[in-house]
């Protein structure tokens, strides 16, 4: 004799069965999760993670040996008297797995140094950095710039 069918919206075997849909509707993404954040909104509320002006050359390689490829961080260089963009590489891309990248501030916007790309702030450059992952092709192809 069979079982008679769950009244929970499950069928015979619960083991092979797929959940009636509406008795056990899929859930939603939650209002204010990262999938509707905006890639600017994200890098505005991380700022304070990735905006490390006070970090010293060594202390951000220090910093990023420890993560994973394609994080990054943006201090101040004492030498060249300005921001430097790093970036944490793939280990077998460069013997110091970090690159880094002078920024050029000026009226008209804020730049990579070299680059004629330029950008309204530095979370607008960094998002299209993020977005198209240029400075991983930058590096590989012409290897990392050193900046102290």
């Amino acid at each position: 004799m069979e079982p008679p069918d769950q009244p929970d919206g499950l069928g015979r075997d619960p083991v092979y069965d797929v959940p009636d849909p509406h008795v056990f509707p899929q859930p939603r993404p939650a209002r204010g999760s990262l999938n509707s954040v905006s890639l600017l909104d994200r890098l505005l509320l991380t700022q304070s993670v990735w905006l490390q002006l006070s970090l010293n050359s060594a202390t951000a390689l220090h910093i990023l040996q420890r993560e994973p490829p394609g994080t990054f961080l943006v201090r101040r260089s004492n030498t060249h008297r300005c921001r430097v963009l790093c970036l944490r590489l793939l280990d077998d891309l460069a013997p110091a797995f970090v690159a880094s990248y002078c920024l050029q501030e000026r009226a008209a916007g804020i730049s990579l140094e070299g680059s004629s790309q330029s950008f309204p702030d530095m979370l607008h450059l960094v998002a299209s950095y993020c977005q198209s992952r240029v400075l991983e092709l930058f590096s590989q192809c012409q290897g990392p710039p050193e900046v102290a």
